[in-house]
């Protein structure tokens, strides 16, 4: 339909002309009709021509494109008719889906304003969801304007009536008017929506947030939620006394290590080993960073103070448990409960063992007697095993259990003769320890039991502790131990079985992310191993690493061998490393269906490599330089091979598990008149787009979520601060001054 005066096109509902305000008479409007009809369908504008605007209807995109076809509103009425044919269509089968009442009067709309905006919305998701999997999620935003105007058109089809009836123009302002506030309704109800998938996909899909703790002189921080708090006043109240390597007997003389030295003393890994405690030994965040339990008033040479409970970003959550706590305390995965032992004697021995849950805020004594290291909470901190009345002579107790709750049983002695309890499996229904402990060998018998069967042994003659599933009722366990070699088996407890997976195990290496597999260590020479990879399923063990230099690898904890991805599809190691030139050759191979695919040589330097969480991206450090003390920074993918950054601080730079960044130091300098050093802080991206964090820093930590944390000295007042920044950079924050020790981030 054309206006008889300025000749645009209209739409065929319109009773005067929008632009010369001209009455559109009846019969110019049938006639105007009967003219369309007879016109050929207008076919997609060429994908070479310009014409200056954009095609309605276009086979590679999608035929219901309002966005697209905005100008055209009222230039082309062929084209905003078929478009309306297709939102006619969308609604058909929408409605044939929904059971939408179709058939009307012919004197009222087809459709109602309701079911149009329902099937426009509908509609509009479906074009974005193609054209976001088409354009790889890239789009241009639509202005404000744009979007307002798509909005309209979205919602404006026009009502269809028969050619002889006739609407008042009292009729068609009514229905602009309603057609007006639809809009309105419509963008708000669309706005809503999206403002609150938003909300609940990024609550969803949030990384919890893990605090940063630190101290300003004796005072313990925590930073968290962009707040700083302090948690303690009077962290350290005794500092650890210096004194002589060589101990002295009760007569003051002098001890001599003449006689152990030509006696080999056995190093038992299970055997926790003496060490100097420091400010970290006194603090345990839960699994997902919510809770900090922490020892304050702390006693360096007892190791012991009073136990404090924190729930981050709660000030008034702090709570003092008890006093005169053990370093050596255990809690639950989320933070709800403490094991602990209290009123130890100097080396944490004959201690009371008890139990605080944060719901009632009571602590409960569970037995008298038990030495640090003792004990095992289940997994779900339901029950405990523990050893009492330990004997450090011959390494042996009794083992006794405890459960919690409504109905459970309560303390029994399960066995005698135990030298180490392990822990239990996911289910919390059976207990692994061991038992005819050789204190010259390290050997021990593997027993399990549970609250329903009694003790039962499943391994003999084991050096090393058994591997206890997390996800399931399994383990992964030794046996047979001779020659610095073992034996590897799989214990399904849910059926019984004990499969031997191979003979001649140094130890496991990597425990695969469903526990079905894993990769473990041949150590043919001292200070050489080969690694292997075998499925707990299917044990076909295959070398998946040669040559890996595990005596350089204690050395240096920054020199990494090997690494993998958590489900093992990528593997990355350096075989052959030369300790003077720190360098070896960089191998990768991949494991699909427990299958070891042949390696490939990807590099003849590397210093150290790491595997993305996904395998996408493998990385390594190469081009060692003596002189610099630096390295450059590598990144291998998809058969090709990417210099990210150069001249990277030895040891100074930082893989994030995702593949994406690399945080890395560079251009030390020291300050003659502090001695303080710092360097330049900076990130490159997995396409090699370096980043400026920021200058002078004296040290940096990448926390899980992208964070950086940045420690630098205050030049106005000399103090150290904290600072935090992102992976791409910008202008650091600070959040704390004066700071003397960054501790957990």
């Amino acid at each position: 339909m054309k206006c008889p005066k300025c000749g645009i096109n209209l739409l065929d509902h319109i009773d005067v002309c929008p632009f010369c305000k001209t009455p559109i008479p009846k019969n110019t409007e049938n006639a105007e009709a009967t003219t369309e009809e007879k016109q050929p369908v207008r076919q997609p504008a060429s994908v070479g021509g310009n014409t200056g605007r954009y095609a309605a209807i276009d086979p590679d995109k999608d035929s219901y494109d309002f966005d697209l076809q905005y100008t055209l509103t009222f230039r082309d009425s062929g084209e905003i008719k078929q478009a309306i044919a297709d939102m006619d269509a969308e609604i058909s089968r929408d409605s044939s889906k929904k059971k939408i009442e179709t058939h009307r009067e012919t004197s009222e709309p087809r459709y109602s304003l309701e079911e149009m905006q329902a099937a426009a919305l509908r509609a509009q998701e479906r074009r974005e969801r193609r054209k976001n999997a088409a354009e790889g999620g890239k789009r241009k935003r639509p202005s404000h304007a744009e979007k307002r105007r798509s909005d309209a058109l979205r919602a404006a089809k026009a009502p269809k009536r028969d050619r002889g009836t006739h609407i008042s123009k009292d009729a068609s302002v009514k229905s602009k008017k309603g057609l007006f506030i639809g809009i309105g309704v419509l963008a708000a109800v669309v706005a809503v929506i999206v403002g609150v998938v938003n909300v609940v996909s990024y609550f969803a899909h949030k990384t919890p947030e893990y605090p940063t703790l630190y101290t300003k002189g004796n005072e313990l921080y925590s930073y968290y939620d962009g707040d700083e708090i302090k948690l303690s006043g009077n962290f350290v109240t005794a500092q650890l006394e210096n004194s002589s390597d060589a101990k002295k007997d009760e007569s003051g003389k002098t001890s001599s290590s003449s006689k152990s030295s030509t006696t080999k003393k056995l190093v038992d890994p299970k055997v926790p080993e003496s060490k100097k405690l420091s400010e970290k030994d006194f603090i345990k965040i839960s699994d997902d960073g919510s809770v900090v339990y922490f020892l304050e008033n702390v006693n360096m040479n007892t190791g012991s103070g009073d136990l404090v409970y924190y729930l981050n970003g709660k000030e008034k959550s702090r709570t003092v448990v008890t006093q005169n706590v053990y370093c050596d305390f255990t809690i639950s995965a989320d933070g709800s409960t403490v094991f602990y032992l209290k009123n130890t004697d100097g080396s944490g021995g004959h201690g009371e063992l008890c139990r605080w849950t944060a719901s009632d805020k009571a602590e409960m004594s569970i037995d008298t007697d038990i030495t640090s290291g003792n004990f095992k909470p289940s997994v779900d901190s339901m029950s405990i095993t523990y050893i009492k009345n330990f004997n450090p002579t011959v390494h042996t107790g009794d083992l006794l259990y405890t459960g919690f709750g409504e109905g459970a049983e309560k303390q029994k002695r399960v066995d005698e003769k135990v030298a180490f309890v392990f822990g239990t499996t996911a289910k919390s229904n059976v207990y692994f320890y061991a038992k005819d402990y050789d204190t010259k060998k390290g050997t021990y018998n593997l027993y399990i039991q549970s609250t329903t069967e009694g003790p039962k042994s499943v391994a003999e003659n084991a050096f090393l502790a058994p591997v206890i599933s997390k996800k399931s009722d399994s383990a992964y366990i030794y046996s047979n131990y001779s020659n610095n070699f073992q034996t590897l088996s799989y214990l399904d407890l849910t059926n019984g079985s004990n499969n031997k997976l191979s003979d001649e195990v140094s130890e496991i290496v990597r425990v695969r992310n469903d526990e079905g597999a894993v990769v473990f260590s041949r150590a043919y020479e001292t200070d050489k191993a080969d690694y292997y990879f075998v499925s707990a399923k299917s044990p076909n063990v295959q070398k998946v690493a040669t040559a890996i230099n595990l005596a350089a690898a204690a050395e240096d904890a920054r020199m990494v061998p090997f690494d993998a991805s958590a489900d093992f599809s990528t593997i990355a190691y350096v075989g052959g490393y030369d300790t003077e030139k720190k360098k070896g050759a960089l191998y990768t191979l991949s494991v699909i269906n427990d299958y070891a695919s042949s390696e490939k040589r990807i590099s003849d330097d590397a210093y150290t490599c790491n595997v993305s969480s996904d395998g996408a991206v493998v990385r390594f450090a190469s081009g060692y330089n003596a002189e610099q003390n630096t390295v450059n920074i590598v990144s291998y993918s998809n058969s090709n091979t990417l210099s990210l950054a150069d001249g990277a601080g030895m040891g100074a730079f930082t893989f994030d598990k995702s593949g994406e960044y690399t945080i890395f130091a560079k251009d030390f300098a020291e300050d003659p008149n502090t001695n303080r050093k710092s360097a330049s802080i900076k990130s490159v991206t997995s396409k090699a787009k370096v980043k400026d964090i920021d200058n002078a820093a004296a040290a940096y930590g990448l926390k899980s979520d992208g964070t950086i944390l940045l420690k630098k000295e205050d030049t106005e007042t000399g103090n150290m601060c904290l600072y935090t920044s992102t992976v791409k950079g910008g202008k650091p924050d600070k959040i704390a001054d004066g700071i003397t020790n960054v501790l957990f981030y």
